[in-house]
């Protein structure tokens, strides 16, 4: 979203600049090249509501079933994430042996679907149960 946003300023930037130069005439525009100025900034408003639109997604992927995650349980739900193997083949997900802790068995094979709805309500459960205890959150992943 950054290198969007980056991209829209320096194409502001150079809209407003062929506006004035189109504004001023003695800058050796004149009124023909209208619109390379309007197709510069329609170019420029798709860049700002492409990066608009991707913040937007971005929060949305946040919030799980209308209860967003605080930044300890998104922590939580991405070191538990990191620790996932994923099985294209089959379409799973699963924890290896000793994925929290040295002597813990392999899990079961959890649907894509399913895994990211656990791990969602695992990391907001941690996380309410931690604000309760006290405890941080990151220390319950191993």
């Amino acid at each position: 979203m950054t290198i969007l946003l980056v991209f829209a300023a320096f194409s502001t930037l150079s809209t407003l600049r062929a506006l004035v130069t189109l504004i001023w005439p003695a800058a050796g525009r004149t009124a023909g090249d209208l619109p390379v100025v309007l197709l510069s900034a329609a170019f420029t408003a798709a860049l700002c509501w492409v990066a608009w639109w991707v913040r937007r997604s971005a929060d949305r992927r946040r919030t799980a079933g209308g209860r967003p995650l605080s930044d300890e349980q998104w922590q939580l739900a991405h070191a538990i994430w990191q620790r996932a193997w994923l099985c294209r083949g089959c379409r799973a997900v699963f924890f290896p042996a000793g994925a929290f802790q040295p002597d813990a068995p392999a899990s079961r094979a959890l649907s894509f679907e399913h895994f990211h709805a656990w791990l969602v309500e695992t990391a907001w459960h941690a996380g309410a149960t931690d604000a309760a205890t006290g405890r941080s959150p990151a220390a319950n992943t191993g």
